[in-house]
């Protein structure tokens, strides 16, 4: 289990069963699969470009672009799947708290790019293994760029 920490609040990422992996794992996998392109042909250019910020905005622009084009079902499945093995602890009395009960959220104040960063991290804590690229993202210099209130991340 991760722990991460967004917007001052702490999240337990879970783990997800093999099913679960091997479903969402389907359904990302053209993203990634775009990510793995771009980061070729930004390579091919000379390994420092990987440093250059406009470079790694194309890296995410890429993937956006295949995320754009999923189906609504699909992505609600992705999003639905890894919020259900995420954890908050708000009150240490009352413990770890589900983030989301199938596709209604449990606390109002998650917005998108915490939503976003709480899927990335579930994925790359399950998916890691299967996708490479994922233990690339998360040591890349893409980390650095971090939304107000993001801190680090601890195992």
């Amino acid at each position: 289990m991760k722990k991460l920490t967004l917007q001052d609040k702490t999240y337990i990422i879970g783990n997800l069963d093999t099913f679960q992996q091997l479903h969402v794992a389907r359904k990302v996998a053209p993203v990634m699969n775009m990510m793995g392109i771009s980061l070729m042909g930004i390579v091919k250019q000379g390994k420092e470009k990987l440093l250059d910020p406009d470079s790694q905005l194309e890296v995410m622009a890429s993937a956006m672009d295949v995320v754009a084009k999923m189906t609504q079902e699909d992505v609600d499945y992705v999003v639905s799947i890894c919020l259900s093995v995420v954890k908050r602890i708000d009150d240490p009395q009352l413990g770890p708290q589900p983030v989301a009960n199938g596709k209604m959220m449990n606390f109002d104040d998650i917005k998108l790019p915490s939503l976003v960063q709480i899927c990335v991290n579930v994925l790359q804590e399950n998916l890691a293994d299967f996708f490479p690229l994922l233990n690339v993202a998360s040591a890349s210099p893409i980390d650095s760029v971090q939304a107000p209130g993001r801190t680090a991340m601890s195992t």
